[in-house]
């Protein structure tokens, strides 16, 4: 990986944030689009931001992949591969509220190795490279130590329904906030990780989630002190869901997810 690379992202990173923040002001209705489904937003920002960052990407990793959650892959199977969420937490930015953010995680062999995430409205940088920890604004953060079920906070999201997965989220929900202390849902996935890695949540599960949307949270959570599974307890996620968390409370997490309730094709 090439030296001081972190910190270029992180500029990149900024300036993708800010330059989308900037355009919200002036969004208007025809810049806003539907894909699969009416409830599954995408505008003209994220695809000019995405546009914006793969540029940049390709003047300082030309021999990377990059696969982005709007354009597509390009070279994805090359060694190092660039995963791209232009914009995490679309219907936030469409409806101005301040919970999105810009995720941009970079992995080896599949596996995450660096995770920039700024989120322009609330002014939180969040970075991490393999080994050298996390930072959020440049202070080290780590996850918490709260090992009482009963004083947990937890996140998640409803991509599932989005999605018509056969297996609802709300049927999960129920015995975990009736267990922990209040649960929360930011509409943003990559921010959520985040907050995980920051001490800020407990932990964070989700169904049906892409790579884009927790390559950089993933290796935030884990550089932190976290830890992030498959719902099983497994390495296949996103695509057997996501579970993240401080590590102390994760034998705790997984009985709420049954592997002969929740299936995956």
């Amino acid at each position: 990986m090439k030296e001081n690379l972190l910190q270029q992202i992180a500029v990149l990173a900024m300036r993708a944030g800010e330059y989308a923040a900037q355009r919200r002001k002036s969004l208007s209705k025809n810049e806003i689009h539907t894909k699969a489904t009416d409830a599954d937003l995408v505008t003209d920002v994220d695809r000019d931001v995405e546009a914006m960052i793969v540029q940049k990407l390709h003047e300082l990793t030309p021999d990377y992949g990059i696969y982005g959650e709007e354009s597509g892959k390009d070279h994805a199977d090359a060694p190092y591969c660039w995963v791209i969420d232009p914009i995490d937490g679309t219907t936030n930015f469409v409806r101005d509220l301040p919970f999105y953010c810009v995720s941009i995680g970079l992995q080896h062999q599949h596996r995450g190795v660096l995770g920039a995430i700024f989120a322009p409205k609330l002014g939180e940088l969040f970075l991490a490279e393999a080994g050298n920890g996390a930072t959020c604004n440049g202070e080290t953060i780590r996850v918490s130590q709260n090992c009482d079920l009963r004083q947990v906070v937890a996140a998640t999201g409803f991509s599932c329904i989005r999605a018509k997965h056969q297996f609802d989220n709300m049927e999960i929900l129920p015995a975990i906030a009736r267990s922990t202390c209040a649960f929360r849902r930011s509409g943003s996935a990559a921010l959520d990780l985040a907050y995980v890695g920051a001490g800020k949540l407990d932990a964070f599960w989700e169904l049906c989630l892409q790579p884009y949307d927790i390559a950089a949270g993933d290796v935030i959570v884990r550089e932190a002190g976290g830890i992030v599974t498959d719902l099983f307890d497994g390495t296949n996620f996103p695509q057997q869901g996501t579970l993240a968390d401080n590590g102390v409370i994760h034998g705790k997490m997984l009985p709420f997810f049954n592997r002969e309730t929740i299936r995956f094709e």
